[in-house]
C-alpha cells in the first residue's frame, strides 16, 4: 500500500477551522487517514478530467464534503475544501483544481 503525503492548502484550512467542532474533528481525522488509505469508503470519484495519474474525489463525512486531488505519480494529496451540502454543489471545481497546480 503506497503511503501519501497530504497537503491542506490555506483556503480548505480556513474552511476546516470554521466547522462546528465534532465535526472539524472527524474531518482532521478522516484527512490524517487518508496518508495511509486515499480512497476510503466514504469517498466518490469526481468525474473531471486532470490527467492520467491526478483525480479529484469527494470524502462524505454526514452532511459535509472534503474534496481533494490524488496525484498517485507524486504520492501527494491535496485537500482543496471542506463544505456543507447541501448547498455545496461542486460548481467550482475548475478553481479548486487549479490552486493545487
Amino acid at each position: 500500500m503506497t503511503s501519501y503525503s497530504v497537503y491542506v492548502l490555506p483556503r480548505a484550512l480556513d474552511e476546516i477551522e470554521r466547522l462546528p467542532g465534532h465535526i472539524r474533528s472527524r474531518v482532521r481525522r478522516a484527512i490524517l487517514d487518508l496518508q495511509h488509505d486515499a480512497q476510503p469508503a466514504q469517498r466518490k470519484h469526481l468525474t473531471y478530467e486532470l490527467g492520467s495519474s491526478r483525480e479529484l474525489y469527494r470524502l462524505r463525512l454526514e452532511a459535509w464534503r472534503v474534496v481533494y486531488l490524488v496525484d498517485r505519480e507524486a504520492a501527494q494529496i491535496y485537500v482543496l475544501a471542506a463544505r456543507r451540502r447541501p448547498p455545496y454543489a461542486y460548481n467550482d471545481l475548475d478553481t479548486l483544481a487549479k490552486q493545487a497546480e
